[in-house]
């Protein structure tokens, strides 16, 4: 085995460790902490620097990408030097003239010591407690919650004992503004009311972009398409025929429609899909989520923040959400999902009937009434952004 594959292995069991044992989360952080802020004794802030990372690093993006590919057409921001923190930068074609760097090492904290603004749609930090001299720091998040988050979680986790520092996060609804306020200790001041700049794309999108990556997926031209996205559960490994019955919904669904299954990213590894390329496609690795709400015609999920961004398009949602009791019982939620959208408390089967009998005038007008309740901001949030980002590191 290479030397880097056994550092890598290593690397990823320590951070296992770290975020499983809150003693060593707090060793990790105590001393983590020292060295940074002693480094920053030693860093001077660069005016025209600016830091972003997706997910942890994860991935190349979500909003973050959105600004930055708007930043790099912006004279605004012609003189600005930009980096992109990824754990595996190999993996990535990032545009532009963006400096990529590895994530989690002594460069990446000095950097993000020197930089003068902050963009991500997690955390920065690394779940250490520390800034830079004068950092401007942007905040997009990544989805309107269901799940409880930040400070709002009912049990203790390392995240509890973390400090957020934003100076600014966004919002694209009431809902999800007061959320934000409580989970992570913030001000009226600090909640910028524009939307999310990833979603901007699904306010203007067209039958060309879905044609485009029907295609590319190979998807028959007379099938719809159901985009099925279930978020993660804490703590369980399953497989995807614990999920749904796969057969089963070929059987009913497979004459008219084919299925799109995303699973969350904490899972991918673990769900030992069987593809079926006249029924089941796996796009979980799938870089664009947003290409997929377009390209579908039907979206099922069940306690995911995709919910709100696929109700900007106006197309039919279910909720399935028949593992609820067992669900809230490890992860604590701010409403039941189940009374806001078509499906709700459904088995499989009537989950199955449902999508095939129930009229799409009937679901839309649930969808619409959701999306009232929950979003009033959106279309021009990239510009916004943008607008907000320049206006305080200028």
């Amino acid at each position: 085995m290479e030397v880097k594959t056994i550092l890598n292995i290593l690397r990823q069991k320590l951070a296992n460790i770290l975020k499983n044992n809150l003693i060593m989360y707090k060793i990790y952080y105590y001393i983590g902490t020292l060295l940074v802020n002693i480094l920053k004794l030693f860093i001077k802030t660069d005016p025209k620097l600016i830091l972003f990372v997706s997910y942890g690093g994860k991935q190349y993006s979500d909003s973050p990408k959105v600004i930055y590919e708007s930043m790099i057409k912006d004279p605004r921001f012609k003189e600005f030097k930009f980096v992109w923190a990824l754990k595996k930068p190999e993996e990535f074609n990032v545009p532009g003239d963006a400096n990529i760097i590895k994530i989690d090492t002594l460069k990446y904290y000095l950097i993000s010591l020197k930089a003068r603004c902050w963009i991500t749609n997690v955390v920065i930090e690394r779940t250490l407690n520390y800034s830079g001299k004068n950092t401007f720091y942007f905040c997009t998040w990544h989805g309107t919650p269901i799940k409880t988050i930040g400070y709002d979680v009912d049990r203790v986790t390392f995240y509890n004992h973390f400090k957020y520092k934003f100076d600014v996060m966004i919002a694209q609804g009431e809902y999800d503004k007061n959320i934000f306020k409580s989970a992570f200790n913030l001000s009226d001041d600090q909640i910028l009311n524009i939307g999310i700049p990833r979603n901007d794309v699904l306010i203007t999108s067209d039958l060309t972009i879905q044609r485009k990556v029907r295609n590319k997926l190979n998807i028959p031209a007379n099938k719809k398409v159901i985009l099925y996205a279930p978020t993660y559960r804490d703590g369980q490994a399953f497989t995807m025929n614990e999920i749904i019955n796969v057969k089963k919904w070929k059987k009913t669904l497979g004459d008219e429609y084919v299925l799109l299954f995303r699973s969350h990213s904490a899972v991918i590894k673990r769900l030992n899909i069987e593809e079926d390329k006249d029924f089941l496609f796996d796009v979980s690795d799938y870089q664009e989520l947003n290409d997929l709400m377009i390209a579908s015609d039907m979206l099922i999920s069940d306690y995911s923040s995709i919910f709100f961004d696929y109700s900007l398009l106006g197309k039919p949602i279910y909720c399935y959400a028949e593992d609820y009791e067992d669900y809230i019982a490890e992860r604590s939620v701010y409403f039941d999902i189940r009374k806001e959208l078509p499906g709700g408390s459904c088995d499989e089967d009537e989950l199955l009937n449902l999508i095939q009998s129930e009229s799409n005038d009937d679901v839309l007008k649930k969808v619409r009434v959701f999306k009232e309740n929950y979003l009033q901001y959106y279309g021009e949030a990239t510009k916004k952004s943008l607008d907000t980002i320049y206006n305080n590191i200028t």
